[in-house]
Formats: C-alpha cells, structure tokens, sequence
C-alpha cells in the first residue's frame, strides 16, 4: 500500500540544518576558486621617482587663471608642489625631469 507523502512548511531545526548546508558548500567553493589564484591589485601601482632634483610643475595661476609650468628645484615631489602653490599655482600635476 502507498504512503501519502506530506508536504508543509519546514520546521525551524530544519531551516538551521539548511542554512548550514548551503554556508558549507558556499565555503567548499569559495576555497576551491580562491586556490592558487592571488588577489589582483584593486589599481595599478607606479613607482614614482621622488628625491632631490629638478621638477616639471603644471597648474593653472591662481590670479590669472591661466596654464603655467614651470620647473621647480626641490627635494622631492611634495616639496616641488609647496613650493609652486606658495608662488600662487593650483596644482595638477608634477612630473620629475632628468
């Protein structure tokens, strides 16, 4: 003779056996993909030259509004910067020459 087969809404024991189940295989799949691959760097990294040396500073004058570039003598790339923004330059870029 044939059961009938009852089907109803799972109980809360089984919703946690679920639950683990699926965070189990979600966790087998995730080592599995992960495996020998490394991580990709989120952006390109430049090495930037920085040290003592001249430096191609471009930018827009602040009273004029105008493009300038000018070079800048200095200790490093930060240096270059202050050192244009203190002659009234809105900086955007700098560049070392040489």
């Amino acid at each position: 003779m044939p059961t009938a087969l009852a089907l109803g809404v799972p109980g809360f024991l089984e919703l946690i056996i679920l639950a683990a189940f699926a965070a189990g295989i979600f966790v087998v799949v995730r080592l599995v993909v992960r495996r020998g691959q490394s991580l990709p760097s989120a952006f390109p990294v430049i090495a930037l030259q920085d040290g003592p040396g001249n430096y191609k500073v471009r930018g827009v004058d602040k009273d004029t509004r105008a493009d300038v570039e000018r070079f800048v003598q200095a200790d490093s790339r930060a240096n270059a910067q202050v050192k244009a923004e203190l002659d009234g330059v809105v900086v955007t870029s700098v560049d070392k020459v040489g």
